[in-house]
């Protein structure tokens, strides 16, 4: 039998569709739901939300939970490292000319720019929703 199918996880989530083309067995195992085309495609293209079929077999779309507060955190530790990444590799040329003892005043601020950008970077409270990045150096 061919038609349009949704098979749905066991606490009721999507889990994949199946192609137009697909067999798939009579009776409908519990996990499966014949769809229309509409409903069909429309979990395709909308994919701002969680689908999820209920207990009387009801399909809808459900905001995405929000973040709990270990995935903010490791989201915003991500980012943190990423930026910092990118200020070590801007401060490395500048920290060399400092060893080798021939960097210019302007390269001597600006290292000192880019370590008060690092430290500003070190003390962001990655626990907060929205953390307040530090602008980076506008050298």
């Amino acid at each position: 039998m061919t038609g349009f199918y949704i098979v749905f996880n066991d606490d009721g989530t999507l889990l994949t569709r199946l192609p137009m083309n697909a067999d798939v067995e009579k009776p409908l195992p519990q996990n499966v739901s014949s769809v229309s085309e509409e409903l069909w495609l429309r979990t395709i293209q909308e994919n701002d939300g969680v689908w999820s079929r209920s207990a009387n077999g009801e399909i809808k779309k459900y905001p995405f939970p929000p973040p709990s507060p270990e995935e903010k955190i490791a989201v915003n530790a991500d980012w943190q490292e990423a930026l910092l990444k990118s200020a070590s590799q801007a401060m490395t040329p500048l920290l060399m000319s400092l060893q080798l003892g021939d960097a210019t005043d302007e390269e001597t601020a600006n290292a000192k720019a880019w370590q008060a950008y690092c430290r500003e970077l070190r003390s962001v409270d990655l626990a907060a929703a929205s953390p307040v990045w530090p602008d980076k150096p506008d050298l």
